[in-house]
């Protein structure tokens, strides 16, 4: 079996990983893929390419290359912009604040997070660039798919998401509350 691990960086580490996938698919090579593990900017791509079975190499790396062109920054904003979002990302913005005041004098303040521009990355890649796909949707060559990706907020990392029943990139998972990946939900301290 041959696996394929997919790093992160955001919008440059999709880029990359597309050349790479396509000298792979040149040699005949990514037809074999059996696992592909990805973290973040490789979980876009990674995700992408399994969960579009019904496009060949080349028609899934027009796909990628309209996205890469069309930029992630702008829509996050646009959907950051809604007022519903603004309002909740604010408050989450005073929370997060209120917290690491608190972690000063050694004071959990427990305050509830709202929406974050992760979220709003989420929501992107829902509506505009998954659409309806799941995690149980069919996959490329039943490739196993692992996909990481988390959220950091200062000195804590909280394997995302959080408390949700969708995976990181917008597909729905059907996993239990709080699992996400083999991973239990609770928060590491990085110090």
């Amino acid at each position: 079996m041959i696996g394929l691990a997919l790093s992160g960086g955001g919008s440059r580490a999709m880029a990359f990983h597309l050349g790479c996938l396509r000298a792979l698919d040149d040699l005949g090579i990514l037809e074999r893929i059996g696992v592909l593990s990805t973290i973040s900017g490789g979980s876009v791509i990674g995700a992408l390419y399994a969960y579009t079975p019904h496009l060949s190499f080349p028609e899934f790396e027009s796909l990628l290359r309209v996205e890469l062109r069309r930029g992630f920054h702008g829509r996050i904003e646009l959907e950051l912009a809604k007022p519903h979002n603004l309002f909740a990302c604010i408050a989450s913005s005073f929370a997060s604040r209120v917290d690491e005041t608190g972690r000063l004098i050694h004071w959990n303040t427990g305050l509830r997070r709202y929406r974050s521009r992760t979220d709003m990355f989420r929501k992107v890649l829902e509506r505009q660039v998954f659409r309806g796909l799941t995690m149980s949707s069919p996959r490329r060559n039943n490739v196993e798919m692992v996909i990481g990706a988390c959220e950091c907020r200062f000195v804590g990392c909280v394997p995302h998401p959080p408390s949700s029943t969708r995976s990181p990139l917008g597909l729905r998972e059907k996993r239990s509350r709080g699992e996400t990946a083999g991973t239990p939900n609770r928060r590491r301290d990085l110090r």
